[in-house]
Protein backbone atom coordinates (compact mmCIF):
# COMPACT_ATOMS: atom_id res chain seq x y z
CA UNK A 1 0.00 0.00 0.00
CA UNK A 2 1.31 3.21 -1.18
CA UNK A 3 1.97 5.61 1.45
CA UNK A 4 -0.31 8.59 0.77
CA UNK A 5 -3.01 6.02 1.15
CA UNK A 6 -2.04 5.04 4.44
CA UNK A 7 -2.22 8.31 5.49
CA UNK A 8 -5.76 8.53 3.88
CA UNK A 9 -6.94 5.66 5.82
CA UNK A 10 -5.63 6.95 9.00
CA UNK A 11 -6.85 10.45 8.98
CA UNK A 12 -10.74 8.87 7.94
CA UNK A 13 -10.03 6.37 10.93
CA UNK A 14 -9.47 9.97 13.40
CA UNK A 15 -11.85 12.07 11.79
CA UNK A 16 -14.61 9.31 12.25
CA UNK A 17 -13.85 8.49 15.81
CA UNK A 18 -13.67 12.30 16.67
CA UNK A 19 -17.07 12.62 15.33
CA UNK A 20 -18.28 9.77 17.27
CA UNK A 21 -17.01 11.34 20.44
CA UNK A 22 -18.26 14.48 20.31
CA UNK A 23 -21.79 13.09 19.42
CA UNK A 24 -22.26 10.58 22.18
CA UNK A 25 -22.64 6.98 21.85
CA UNK A 26 -20.96 4.40 19.74
CA UNK A 27 -22.92 5.29 16.70
CA UNK A 28 -23.49 9.05 17.80
CA UNK A 29 -27.17 8.57 18.11
CA UNK A 30 -27.36 7.70 21.99
CA UNK A 31 -28.66 11.13 23.66
CA UNK A 32 -30.73 11.41 26.89
CA UNK A 33 -34.98 11.92 26.32
CA UNK A 34 -37.26 13.21 28.85
CA UNK A 35 -40.50 10.79 29.16
CA UNK A 36 -43.40 12.31 27.70
CA UNK A 37 -46.93 11.77 29.04
CA UNK A 38 -48.72 14.27 27.18
CA UNK A 39 -50.85 15.32 24.13
CA UNK A 40 -50.65 11.87 21.27
CA UNK A 41 -48.62 10.13 23.72
CA UNK A 42 -51.19 10.42 27.07
CA UNK A 43 -51.33 6.85 28.20
CA UNK A 44 -54.80 6.97 27.61
CA UNK A 45 -55.01 7.02 23.74
CA UNK A 46 -51.91 4.01 23.47
CA UNK A 47 -54.69 2.15 25.63
CA UNK A 48 -57.63 3.29 23.13
CA UNK A 49 -55.12 2.13 20.23
CA UNK A 50 -53.93 -1.31 21.92
CA UNK A 51 -57.66 -2.32 22.33
CA UNK A 52 -58.97 -0.80 19.57
CA UNK A 53 -56.58 -2.80 17.64
CA UNK A 54 -57.38 -6.23 19.52
CA UNK A 55 -61.42 -5.22 18.87
CA UNK A 56 -60.82 -4.77 15.70
CA UNK A 57 -58.98 -8.38 14.58
CA UNK A 58 -62.23 -10.59 15.17
CA UNK A 59 -64.47 -8.55 13.32
CA UNK A 60 -62.18 -8.04 10.16
CA UNK A 61 -61.47 -11.49 10.42
CA UNK A 62 -65.52 -12.33 10.49
CA UNK A 63 -66.01 -9.71 7.92
CA UNK A 64 -63.44 -10.72 5.24
CA UNK A 65 -63.23 -14.51 6.10
CA UNK A 66 -60.10 -16.48 5.00
CA UNK A 67 -60.62 -16.07 1.36
CA UNK A 68 -58.79 -12.88 0.27
CA UNK A 69 -55.35 -11.96 1.35
CA UNK A 70 -55.84 -9.49 3.82
CA UNK A 71 -58.51 -11.69 5.56
CA UNK A 72 -56.16 -14.50 5.90
CA UNK A 73 -53.79 -12.00 7.19
CA UNK A 74 -56.15 -10.99 9.98
CA UNK A 75 -56.75 -14.66 10.84
CA UNK A 76 -53.06 -15.29 10.80
CA UNK A 77 -52.78 -12.51 13.57
CA UNK A 78 -55.47 -13.72 15.64
CA UNK A 79 -53.52 -17.01 15.84
CA UNK A 80 -50.31 -15.24 16.65
CA UNK A 81 -51.98 -13.28 19.40
CA UNK A 82 -53.63 -16.21 20.95
CA UNK A 83 -50.32 -18.28 21.00
CA UNK A 84 -48.18 -14.96 22.13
Amino acid sequence: MPGSARYLIVGIALLGSAARALAGGRLGIDHPIAPSDSGIWARKYTLGLEYGVVASKPGGGLWLGGASEFGLTIWQTIVASVIG
